[in-house]
C-alpha cells in the first residue's frame, strides 16, 4: 500500500459527495478511482512495474462504461481494462512552474512574478478539467482521498479483463459525476465538442474564493520575486554560481534602480540648461517626485 491509499480499510459512508463524484455502484465504470490494494500491486508487479513507484497513489479506468458491463457468463466486451496513473496535483504544479523558471530562478527555488499569470489560468484549467492531458480530482477526505491528485491520461496501461476485473472492481474506491465520466471520455477521445460540466464558479464558489484558492495553491507551490528584480539579479550575478541558500539571499537582498530620482533628475537638468530660474526648478522637482501618473507609468515600464 502506497501514498494514501487504504487497502480494504472499510470506509464510513458520506453524508455528502463532492460535486465530482457520485457512490459506486454496479460493474466498473470509466472514471472509476481504485486505490493501490495488495492486489493491485501484484497486478501491477506483472504488468508494468514502474507503475509501483509511490507518487502512483491511485488509478482511473479509461475504457468507456458500456464496454465494461459483464454479461452473464461472458464478461464485458472489452478485452482490456485501460487504466491512467493518479499522481498528486502537487507535481502538475511543479511541473508548469519548472517550464517557465529560467536556469537560475530553478536554482534559487523562485519563479518570476511576470508567470503568475499564466500560471494562474493554467490552474484554473486544470481544476475545470479544461487540458487534455490531465482530469483533475479534488480531495474529499470523507471518501479517504486527502489530498488532491491528477489523473495523467498519458499514463496509461492494459490489463486483461477476463484475467483482472474482478482485482479493479475490488479496489474501486470513488466514481465519477455522470457529466465529469462524460468530461473524461471526451479527453481521453479527443473529441472536437466540449461538455459541460459544473466548473468551480459560479456553481460551487463565487470568483474571489476562487481566485484565493488558486493564489493559495501558487504560493505553496513556490515563491514568487518580482520580475524586474529577477532581471536586475540576473544582470548582477554575472554567470556566477550560488548554492541554492544563497543564490535566494542574493536574490532577495537586490535593489532595484530609483527609475523615479533617475528621470527626475534628468528633468531637472533639462530645465537647468535652459535656464529656468531655481525657484521654478525645485518646484517642478517637488512635483515631478510625487506624481502618481509618473510613478505608475515607471512601474509599467519596468
Amino acid at each position: 500500500m502506497t501514498g494514501d491509499a487504504v487497502g480494504g480499510a472499510s470506509v464510513v459512508e458520506p453524508t455528502r459527495f463532492h460535486f465530482t463524484y457520485c457512490k459506486p455502484h454496479g460493474d466498473l465504470c470509466q472514471g472509476d478511482v481504485l486505490r493501490r490494494t495488495p492486489q493491485m500491486d501484484e497486478l501491477l508487479k506483472a504488468v508494468h512495474p514502474h507503475y509501483l513507484e509511490p507518487d502512483y497513489t491511485h488509478f482511473v479506468v479509461l475504457t468507456q462504461t458500456c464496454d465494461l458491463v459483464r454479461r452473464s457468463q461472458q464478461g464485458c466486451k472489452s478485452r482490456y481494462i485501460s487504466l491512467a496513473a493518479v499522481r498528486p496535483l502537487s507535481l502538475v504544479v511543479e511541473r508548469a512552474i519548472c517550464s517557465k523558471q529560467t536556469a537560475i530562478e530553478r536554482a534559487a527555488g523562485v519563479c518570476s512574478s511576470e508567470h503568475k499569470g499564466w500560471l494562474s489560468d493554467f490552474l484554473r484549467k486544470l481544476l475545470n478539467n479544461n487540458l487534455p492531458e490531465y482530469f483533475y480530482l479534488h480531495q474529499d477526505p470523507q471518501l479517504n482521498f486527502p489530498v488532491a491528485k491528477c489523473a495523467f491520461l498519458q499514463l496509461s496501461i492494459s490489463v486483461r479483463a477476463h484475467q483482472h476485473y474482478g482485482v479493479c472492481l475490488d479496489a474501486r474506491m470513488l466514481s465519477l459525476a455522470e457529466g465529469f465520466r462524460a468530461k473524461l471520455g471526451w479527453l481521453v477521445g479527443n473529441l472536437y465538442s466540449r461538455v459541460g460540466t459544473e466548473d468551480w464558479v459560479p456553481e460551487h464558489l463565487n470568483s474571489r474564493s476562487f481566485d484565493e484558492m488558486i493564489e493559495g495553491l501558487l504560493i505553496a507551490s513556490c515563491p514568487f520575486v518580482d520580475a524586474a528584480k529577477m532581471k536586475e539579479a540576473q544582470r548582477k550575478l554575472h554567470g556566477r554560481e550560488l548554492d541554492p541558500d544563497a543564490l535566494r539571499s542574493f536574490i532577495e537582498a537586490v535593489e532595484l534602480p530609483n527609475n523615479r530620482k533617475a528621470v527626475v533628475d534628468r528633468v531637472v537638468k533639462l530645465l537647468q540648461e535652459v535656464a529656468i530660474d531655481d525657484q521654478a526648478v525645485t518646484k517642478v522637482r517637488n512635483r515631478l517626485e510625487n506624481d502618481h501618473v509618473i510613478a505608475a507609468a515607471l512601474a509599467r515600464s519596468r
